[in-house]
C-alpha cells in the first residue's frame, strides 16, 4: 500500500480507519508470511519512512516492536503513524490522538503509553 505520511494524515476522520484496516492488514500478511520476522519489519520501516513516516523504536520485548513518531518532539512533528508489530498477530496500525502514543491491548502484555512534552 503505497501511503504517504501526508495522504494518510490528510485524511477525513471518517476515512481513516478503514484506510488504517487496510494497512495493517497488508503488513500482517507480510510479516507472517516473511521467513525472517525482523528483517521483514525492518524493511517495512524502511519503506515506509521512504514515504515521509518519521517511524523509531518506541518500545519491545524482544518479540514485538512498537513503533511511532518521535515522541520527545514537541508539537508532534515526528509523525502521527504508529505501528505495533507481532510475530504471532501480525500488524496494528492506529494514528496518535490527542497527543498519546497508543495503547495496544494484545493480551499477552500491554504496551506503555507516552505524552508528548507538550500534551502533558
Amino acid at each position: 500500500m503505497e501511503l504517504s505520511r501526508a495522504h494518510l494524515e490528510a485524511l477525513p476522520e471518517s476515512q481513516r480507519q478503514p484506510v488504517l484496516e487496510k494497512l495493517g492488514a497488508e503488513l500482517t500478511s507480510r510479516v507472517l508470511g516473511a521467513p525472517d520476522f525482523d528483517s521483514e519489519v525492518g524493511d517495512i520501516i524502511s519503506e515506509m519512512r521512504a514515504r515521509g513516516h518519521d517511524l523509531r523504536l518506541f518500545d519491545s520485548d524482544g518479540e514485538w516492536q512498537l513503533w511511532c513518531g518521535d515522541w520527545t518532539e514537541p508539537g508532534g512533528g515526528g509523525g502521527k503513524l504508529i505501528l505495533h508489530f507481532d510475530p504471532v498477530r501480525g500488524c496494528r496500525s492506529q494514528l496518535e490522538q490527542a497527543g498519546r502514543i497508543g495503547v495496544f491491548e494484545q493480551g499477552r502484555h500491554l504496551t506503555t503509553a507516552c505524552t508528548r512534552p507538550d500534551s502533558a
